[in-house]
């Protein structure tokens, strides 16, 4: 059995995307294009010399793609095509990848994992990574947050350039990586992706980074000041139009406003695990 890694750079990323195709084509749809991948790949903050396409026998069987924000290494994505399984190559690849996060001196390794895949926690766990967070994802379907009072707040579409500060001031002490401020700035510059501000008696109280498809009103992040945390179904209303479904994503299980979330009808759709390994 010959192995061998195909790593990603700017003269090979056609071949890559085709082979990431093959890899997993749920995630990386038919309509997965140079330009979406390089978003992809700004949003992720992606390394091409940390990012591989593991072949065996000249046949793709995996892919790692890792990304650095400092000194701090995240797993964005690793994959072995169903066919490979079993064969220690998720090992390798996760052994591979972590030899380059070595390389590039990082302090520590994270990535995020559901919670009910068994098999690749115990691998993780098994190459010195131990759980340090839940994350939770909601979703409502029945609007059931919906309020018509909105007393004196009002929502205000904001123009990407202030987010750096709105970040700087509610956010000094989130760590959750896609709440990293490169990451959220990078993902506003794709214009299907929205910033509005909560405001009354034009002091902000929080902001919201949010996308509408078809039916859905996608929160890719929300925050509020502590003490305006019963506004949150407000804030919602405000911004709801036609969607009868609403997706929150990326709270930590101990974050307040998980309470509020859950009071307001939403149910956790998805639970994951933040992993993490110094190096």
């Amino acid at each position: 059995m010959k192995n061998n890694f195909l790593f990603l750079n700017n003269n090979n990323q056609v071949e890559f995307i085709k082979i990431l195709k093959t890899i997993d084509s749920d995630f990386f749809s038919y309509n997965f294009s140079k330009e979406t991948f390089n978003m992809f790949r700004k949003y992720l903050d992606i390394k091409d010399e940390i990012s591989f396409i593991l072949f065996v026998d000249d046949i793709p069987a995996g892919v790692f793609l890792g990304s650095m924000r400092g000194k701090r290494g995240y797993i964005s994505s690793m994959i072995v095509i169903k066919e490979f399984r079993g064969r220690g190559l998720g090992r390798l690849i996760l052994q591979k990848g972590l030899s380059l996060f070595k390389e590039k001196h990082c302090s520590e390794v994270e990535l995020e994992v559901l919670q009910d895949n068994l098999c690749a926690i115990n691998l993780y766990k098994s190459q010195g990574f131990t759980i340090s967070n839940d994350i939770l994802n909601y979703k409502n379907e029945k609007n059931s947050f919906f309020v018509d009072n909105f007393f004196d707040y009002k929502v205000e579409q904001a123009n990407t350039f202030t987010f750096q500060p709105l970040y700087r001031m509610f956010c000094k002490e989130k760590r959750i990586w896609f709440k990293n401020l490169k990451s959220l700035v990078s993902l506003l510059d794709d214009y299907a992706k929205q910033l509005y501000l909560l405001k009354k008696d034009n002091q902000i109280l929080g902001f919201a980074i949010i996308s509408r498809e078809y039916n859905v009103l996608r929160f890719y992040d929300i925050f509020l000041k502590n003490k305006y945390l019963q506004t949150f179904p407000i804030f919602l209303s405000l911004l709801l139009k036609n969607e009868k479904i609403v997706n929150l994503r990326g709270f930590y299980k101990n974050d307040e406003i998980c309470n509020i979330i859950e009071q307001n009808g939403f149910f956790c759709d998805m639970k994951q695990f933040e992993m993490v390994k110094t190096c």
